[in-house]
């Protein structure tokens, strides 16, 4: 839970290091979870970044430390509390962010940081399995499988005409880059 006056780190690579929250935005909201958007005031950064020190920006929460409570049954929670610097349209200004996102943004104002963060969850792929708590809707708890987010470097694309991932080269065609895959040709 973030509230004014909390201090954040921000795990984007626009050159702030720290922020600090000075307003939730919503109606009457006093504290921000996971995937709320609030509005910051640098405290520190560096001098070469995009984003300089007291400057006021918005800033989308991706890690808090108090736990998140899943519908699964599990918790999670993080060592630090970390946000995103976002534009008016809620896109990331940073190219890359750093550490670990709640899945829980995905759902949210802004799932363009879960592209960014450079793991990806795939369906069957990946499964871990950990044990639920009993709740309602699983009275009597055991154990879950899911997937687990993979690195976006351990993927392939997928072509349809070859059935199968491919590896895939960056080709100029005019004056553009385009992405071909390197047996079929075809172009992403």
């Amino acid at each position: 839970m973030i509230r004014e006056e909390s201090n954040l780190v921000v795990a984007d690579n626009t050159g702030a290091k720290i922020a600090k929250c000075f307003r939730v935005l919503g109606q009457r909201k006093e504290f921000a979870h996971i995937g709320d958007v609030i509005r910051v005031s640098i405290r520190e950064a560096t001098p070469t970044g995009a984003v300089k020190k007291g400057q006021v920006c918005t800033a989308v929460i991706i890690r808090t430390a108090h736990p998140i409570r899943r519908s699964d049954g599990s918790t999670v929670r993080f060592d630090q509390n970390a946000c995103v610097i976002v534009d008016a349209k809620f896109n990331p200004i940073g190219t890359r962010v750093f550490g670990p996102v709640a899945r829980e943004l995905r759902d949210s104002v802004c799932a363009k940081v879960v592209s960014k963060a450079g793991t990806a969850s795939v369906e069957g792929v990946n499964l871990r399995t950990h044990a639920v708590r009993r709740s309602q809707e699983n009275p009597n708890g055991g154990f879950v499988k899911a997937e687990a987010p993979i690195r976006l470097c351990k993927l392939m694309p997928y072509d349809p005409e070859a059935k199968k991932g491919v590896r895939i080269s960056r080709v100029k065609e005019g004056d553009k880059f385009v992405r071909k895959a390197k047996k079929t040709g075809r172009v992403f």
